[in-house]
């Protein structure tokens, strides 16, 4: 069984009646990546987190779940939690059934951002990534 199949097996079974194929599924496990909601919230309920990283580390040792490095035990547990946020993003049967495109990818192609960076020779990386925020929330409110 592929990574991507195992973590989708062991989500399923940690959400049981809450699994939706046609929902996001990351609500359920805490996430809103990066917001003040998240960083305030993390922690306080956790337990679908606790229990689908507590199955991967028993399928881990089983070797049913294949990671390409070798991990200790002190750096098995967050690298699954990453795993975990890396397939609630990319599986379509997590995601609600929206096709994933990375940040570097989404910014390489949004025409906006490409018109933004050709007509000014920027110096910084942040510059370019503060304009891009901008862009986003500019588009975020065109369309509300």
């Amino acid at each position: 069984m592929s990574q991507k199949d195992v973590v989708f097996e062991v989500i399923k079974e940690v959400l049981g009646d809450e699994y939706s194929p046609w929902e996001d599924m990351k609500p359920c496990f805490g996430w809103s990546r990066g917001s003040k909601e998240w960083r305030s919230n993390w922690g306080q309920d956790s337990s679908a987190m606790d229990e689908a990283i507590d199955k991967l580390v028993v399928k881990y040792k089983n070797k049913e779940l294949v990671i390409n490095k070798e991990l200790s035990d002190y750096k098995l547990k967050p690298y699954l939690k990453n795993l975990i946020f890396n397939w609630l993003n990319k599986d379509r049967r997590l995601n609600g059934d929206r096709h994933y495109q990375s940040f570097k990818k989404s910014l390489v192609h949004n025409p906006s951002f490409k018109n933004v960076v050709d007509q000014k020779n920027w110096s910084t990386v942040k510059d370019v990534l503060g304009i891009f925020q901008d862009i986003c929330r500019l588009n975020f409110y065109a369309a509300n």
